[in-house]
């Protein structure tokens, strides 16, 4: 999907500012979103993506948790606000619609919800990894589905690895562990 807003000729030292490249290759817009009540939407992870209708769902760290936005700019909603400081989302189709999967960083989980915000499920801290004390130890800052319906969640605050689960939920192996051989992480956020 590419996100075409009305240009207002951005520049950037005299010139159209872009990035990316190929048929992902973006405009920069300023003051493309409207600001709920004129004030800015807060702190992000820079986490956007984009459903096969074109609206905009931004994780934010507030109460609001994501914002929904039209195309051209316009909030159209909020949803998960019970879920603050959502710190990434991607968003999947699926045999029966599309989801949004959401690393909940407030809320030490990962959650799955259709479009509108409604939770499909919860996947709390990874217990069975063996790596933690408590939940709390548990900082989810990215997550990813794969084709097959994995699901991997970076737990980047705190212990920095990569958890693994089948598409059933159940937990199948971390990433990153010191001493395991795999390769070690610093601070991932993202997948």
């Amino acid at each position: 999907v590419r996100l075409e807003a009305q240009i207002d000729a951005s520049l950037v030292d005299g010139r159209l500012a872009l990035t990316g490249s190929g048929p992902h290759t973006y405009r920069a817009v300023s003051n493309w979103m409207e600001w709920p009540g004129g004030q800015p939407i807060g702190s992000t992870h820079g986490q956007v993506a984009l459903d096969s209708e074109g609206l905009v769902y931004i994780a934010t760290d507030t109460e609001k948790s994501i914002y929904v936005y039209q195309p051209d700019g316009s909030l159209l909603r909020t949803i998960a606000g019970e879920f603050p400081r959502m710190h990434d989302l991607v968003i999947r189709q699926e045999e029966d619609g599309e989801f949004l999967y959401g690393a909940h960083l407030g809320g030490a989980q990962a959650i799955k919800m259709d479009l509108e915000g409604h939770v499909v499920w919860k996947l709390g801290y990874p217990e069975a990894a063996g790596i933690y004390q408590n939940a709390g130890e548990y900082r989810p800052t990215g997550i990813t589905v794969a084709p097959n319906g994995d699901i991997y969640v970076a737990g980047g605050y705190g212990k920095s690895v990569i958890h693994h689960y089948g598409a059933d939920l159940k937990y199948k192996a971390t990433y990153g562990r010191r001493g395991q051989g795999l390769g070690e992480f610093t601070t991932c956020h993202n997948i």
